[in-house]
């Protein structure tokens, strides 16, 4: 078995949680744009350094670009505007949005 190795700042981590980057939990409301129109807001579920998964009312077809601004609550942290790249999105009958993760291309 091979043993945790704390001391050197090697922390395990989960399979499931082997990403490039850490999500953290956004949960706050996004203005969204799609091919150059306004499309309202979205909420932003989760956000890490390379992607933003959110819930859309609309779907948005996968290589579509879209433009992003998230402006959290607090003003202790900046706003974020980003350019994405929509790599899936899922349909969530339940409530009938839709899961959109993408790839964030550029911060503007």
């Amino acid at each position: 078995m091979a043993e945790s190795r704390f001391w050197d700042g090697v922390i395990p981590r989960h399979y499931d949680e082997k990403r490039d980057f850490h999500r953290m939990t956004v949960d706050c409301a996004m203005s969204l744009r799609v091919d150059g129109q306004t499309n309202g807001t979205a909420y932003c579920k989760n956000l890490s350094a390379s992607g933003v998964l959110f819930e859309s009312f609309h779907p948005i077809p996968v290589g579509t670009q879209v433009h992003f601004n998230i402006t959290p609550k607090t003003t202790f942290v900046p706003p974020l505007n980003a350019v994405a790249e929509v790599l899936r999105v899922v349909h969530r009958g339940e409530n009938n949005t839709y899961d959109v993760a993408a790839r964030i291309t550029r911060v503007e």
